[in-house]
């Protein structure tokens, strides 16, 4: 995921990526919506590259655990 790329998208658009990132946009204080991504860091004093970075770790360490599980 390229955060250039990413952080235009809406925060729904986001969202809906990953069950985890909704988690991770939470947890942020960042709530759905159709700002971008980057407006909506901008809104918390959040760093929108930081957000996509946690969310694409969380993306990997769960489809490592699936994969491991199956």
């Amino acid at each position: 995921m390229s955060g250039i790329q990413h952080e235009h998208k809406t925060v729904n658009q986001t969202a809906a990526r990953a069950p985890i990132a909704s988690k991770v946009l939470h947890s942020f204080h960042i709530d759905p919506s159709s700002l971008s991504l980057a407006q909506a860091a901008a809104l918390t004093s959040t760093n929108p590259d930081e957000v996509l970075a946690i969310i694409e770790a969380r993306m990997r360490r769960d489809a490592a655990r699936n994969q491991q599980s199956c």
